[in-house]
């Protein structure tokens, strides 16, 4: 049973229960019972009965129809792009690039600096990154 299908089911319980509460159900008088005379002139329960009525002939309908495939979702969706075109944002493998001895050399050194390991860090995270993230020429 798809998700689909007892969403519908709950949406037609629903109905049924609304309409129940507004027109009643064999011998018990729904709220159109109660407020007869006392407030007709301020609802109009006959458009909402109709449509209330179409919707639940419709959700009927679509039950008693062979259930079908589930509709894609959103990671369904994704997928198929995915399987249609296996490679849509290819990027090129990169070697990755380490840090020279020189730049070894000189973060060995700064660790002797006021700002310690903090400057060492930074110093090889910008060297890291200069290294890692210079555009690729094809």
């Amino acid at each position: 049973m798809t998700l689909r299908y007892k969403l519908l089911k709950q949406v037609l319980e629903a109905l049924e229960a609304n309409d129940k509460l507004i027109n009643g159900s064999g011998t018990q008088g729904g709220l159109v019972y109660c407020m007869d005379g006392y407030y007709s002139d301020c609802f109009d329960v006959d458009p909402i009965n109709k449509q209330t009525d179409e919707a639940v002939a419709a959700i009927k309908e679509a039950l008693a129809q062979p259930e079908q495939e589930q509709e894609p979702v959103a990671d369904d969706f994704f997928k198929m792009i995915a399987d249609r075109n296996p490679r849509p944002f290819s990027t090129p493998q990169r070697t990755w690039v380490g840090l020279a001895a020189e730049d070894r050399l000189t973060a060995k050194y700064m660790q002797d600096a006021p700002d310690g390991i903090e400057a060492v860090i930074d110093y090889i995270e910008a060297k890291l990154k200069e290294k890692n993230t210079q555009c690729i020429t094809s």
